[in-house]
């Protein structure tokens, strides 16, 4: 009985380090790497759309993380672009389960040789960036982050 009594504590203790341990040392995988720099998600129908991770900290966006979105009309014509986006928080799709609605349906409209682009001083368009998470957290806030997202059903209508 003694003998069970120790092996029992001893595993729980393997157990329990065990699990501090992978805790302390587990990082999140991303799907989409964090960049600093515009870099290109797709080219469709002469539309150009990049990203970027931005920092945050100033009067009006503060203590976020954004990627922020550009789009640039590369061609001669007027086009109008709408997509639906789906954001993956820690993996899962946080928005899957509502992504016909119009909170997720966006379009944009850019005459020739346009640049849209998102600014780390405006959170007023939603077309143009996406929270990805807080850089510090104060209590009650999510640690959740952006993994990835995608713009989905992206069509281009040429004018």
């Amino acid at each position: 009985m003694k003998n069970w009594i120790n092996r029992t504590l001893l595993l729980s203790a393997f157990l329990i380090v065990g699990l501090n341990v992978s805790a302390s040392t587990s990082t999140l995988p991303y799907d989409l790497e964090p960049v600093y720099e515009w870099t290109e998600y797709i080219t469709i129908d002469g539309i150009r759309i990049e990203y970027k991770f931005v920092e945050c900290n100033n009067d009006v966006v503060n203590n976020q993380i954004l990627v922020l979105l550009k789009y640039t009309n590369t061609t001669n014509e007027t086009r109008e672009l709408s997509w639906f986006t789906k954001v993956f928080r820690d993996g899962d799709c946080v928005n899957c389960h509502r992504i016909g609605s119009a909170e997720h349906e966006h379009t944009l409209k850019l005459v020739p040789n346009e640049v849209v682009a998102g600014d780390s001083h405006k959170r007023n368009d939603r077309r143009l960036y996406i929270f990805s998470n807080f850089i510090e957290l104060s209590p009650g806030m999510s640690n959740q982050r952006l993994t990835d997202f995608e713009m989905i059903n992206l069509n281009v209508i040429k004018y």
